[in-house]
């Protein structure tokens, strides 16, 4: 599948994550939010603001029911599912 809305050029290398019993996957961008697709339809779930600079990575913790992500901006941030 493709999954559309985020940024990212050559320039960085975003890194996506598969999120609860892989029914989502989870996305940094350049533009500073972190996108979320059901990975059936590829479509939409939520776009999370809260960085101010490009996001690299997240992480999705099945135990605590947790998104992480970090950003070039020196934040790390947590989201709760």
């Amino acid at each position: 599948r493709r999954f559309r809305g985020y940024q990212n050029s050559s320039l960085n290398f975003i890194r996506a994550v598969f999120g609860p019993r892989e029914a989502a996957v989870f996305s940094g961008s350049e533009d500073g939010k972190v996108y979320a697709w059901d990975t059936q339809s590829a479509s939409p779930l939520a776009k999370l603001r809260g960085h101010t600079g490009p996001v690299f990575h997240t992480a999705w913790n099945d135990t605590q029911a947790l998104l992480a992500s970090c950003s070039d901006d020196g934040t790390v941030r947590t989201w709760r599912a």
